[in-house]
């Protein structure tokens, strides 16, 4: 697995394409975060200028963010950029697949997030990121409590306060200010 991480800058679209004759992306299987200062002010702009620029250097890239604050790049912290990470599986049986609970009308819940993640082979990790309320994070621990205990679990909770509210997106979709999103990978 390859790992690298940038900001969105001056240089920003020339570091994808760097990755992209570096990496030799081809048939890899590659997803992006894409975390987002959820104070900044032109952040719809910002976000919608890096997907599009992901998209055209690695256009079967999986593609999730959230709302943050805090964010770490070379070691310090940054919180006036967005910070990009890219996670590249070079193996040919890996997979990453996405679900949300907002770009579909089919509402997910825990038992059918379970069932899903169980039928996959081999699964090895599960992100969750979300700007949920806490009631609904409890039907994420039961997804944690029933899955094997090699498969790695983590995530985070997206970042808003009163005058910008946290939210969470995927792919192409619209950010959602009420949804999760889940990604499950096999390197």
């Amino acid at each position: 697995m390859l790992f690298r991480q940038t900001s969105f800058n001056d240089t920003f679209h020339n570091t994808m394409k760097q990755w992209a004759t570096d990496i030799l992306y081809g048939d890899n299987v590659a997803f992006f975060h894409i975390f987002v200062p959820y104070n900044l002010d032109d952040k719809k702009k910002d976000l919608d200028e890096v997907r599009q620029i992901i998209r055209k250097e690695f256009p079967k890239a999986t593609i999730v963010g959230c709302s943050a604050t805090g964010n770490i790049l070379g070691g310090k912290l940054n919180d006036d950029e967005l910070v990009i990470t890219a996670m590249i599986f070079e193996e040919a049986s890996s997979y990453v697949n996405i679900i949300t609970t907002y770009d579909t009308a089919n509402i997910c819940n825990a038992d059918t997030v379970l069932a899903y993640a169980k039928s996959l082979p081999n699964l090895k990790g599960i992100e969750l990121l979300t700007a949920s309320t806490y009631q609904r994070l409890e039907e994420a621990g039961a997804i944690v409590d029933a899955l094997p205990e090699d498969v790695n679990i983590f995530g985070g909770v997206a970042v808003g306060d009163e005058d910008h509210q946290a939210y969470v997106f995927a792919n192409d979709y619209d950010c959602s200010t009420t949804g999760s999103v889940i990604l499950l990978w096999r390197p």
